[in-house]
């Protein structure tokens, strides 16, 4: 079971390796030290607007997307946009970033969060749609407190 396990966990590191180098070919910049744990989604169609800085972690299921189609049937047209994710950033397990995203440096974004806009630096951001909590040093003092 155990030999099983470590088969399956090569072939699907051997696949996300190969899905992101195609997307690097096609334009996608990808920092160093980037984790994108299991089920990650980013836009293939689009992915030269993406852009992820060092040491970002991805928790699981994350969705990146570059371009919004929900209003195609009624003005005709789809939705483009950057999506930058500065270096340090913290996106939780199935969050959602939408085009004309910015993740500041070392920001955190909660678990099944939906992001549109600018994210500032130093920042937790959580819900949907995603609403400023508290900055990093205020979360610290009250970590402090506890």
């Amino acid at each position: 079971m155990k030999l099983l396990f470590m088969i399956m966990s090569a072939l699907r590191d051997y696949r996300s390796r190969r899905y992101l180098a195609k997307l690097k070919a096609r334009g996608m910049s990808l920092g160093e030290n980037v984790y994108l744990n299991d089920g990650f989604f980013l836009d293939p169609a689009h992915c030269e607007l993406i852009t992820i800085e060092d040491d970002v972690t991805f928790g699981p299921s994350v969705t990146v997307l570059c371009h919004d189609a929900s209003m195609k049937k009624i003005v005709g047209e789809t939705t483009f946009g950057r999506v930058t994710i500065k270096a340090n950033a913290f996106i939780g397990a199935r969050a959602i970033l939408l085009p004309d995203t910015t993740i500041g440096e070392n920001s955190i974004i909660g678990a099944g969060a939906v992001v549109k806009g600018e994210i500032p630096d130093n920042e937790i951001w959580v819900g949907v749609p995603a609403r400023r909590v508290s900055s990093i040093e205020e979360m610290k003092e009250r970590k402090k407190l506890t």
